[in-house]
């Protein structure tokens, strides 16, 4: 709960000075746009919250917390601009798989040598 509001207050920071920098041209971007959507959705949650009111019955604003994920697409905007980058992260991606397949042979080859050291001591 303390790191949601610690993380809600710095996209309202962010937005806010975007807001500054930006003056009007900030509605422009659709990023800035999805933004505001989602500091809305948060702080109506927030509002709700301090009434006291139960937002499980509310569907909708739940579904909205889903929205935040969207933030996320912004990062993933980054990594289309940074090609090193995304190169990178693939040739990681590619490693991840061999290492999970080193790992579970692994895996298997001291489980057969535990129970054949089990059955022999």
């Amino acid at each position: 709960s303390i790191g949601m509001a610690v993380c809600y207050t710095i996209f309202v920071l962010e937005m806010l000075l975007r807001i500054a920098i930006d003056g009007k041209a900030f509605v422009d971007n659709s990023w800035n746009r999805l933004d505001a959507f989602i500091v809305g959705i948060g702080a109506v949650e927030y509002v709700l919250a301090w009434l006291e009111t139960s937002i499980q019955g509310l569907g909708v604003i739940r579904v909205m917390r889903l929205c935040r994920l969207l933030r996320l697409m912004r990062v993933m905007r980054l990594f289309s601009v940074l090609k090193e980058l995304r190169r990178l992260l693939e040739m990681m991606g590619g490693c991840f798989k061999t290492l999970f397949w080193s790992f579970l042979l692994l895996c298997l080859v001291m489980t057969i040598w535990a129970t054949i050291a089990v059955e022999v001591l």
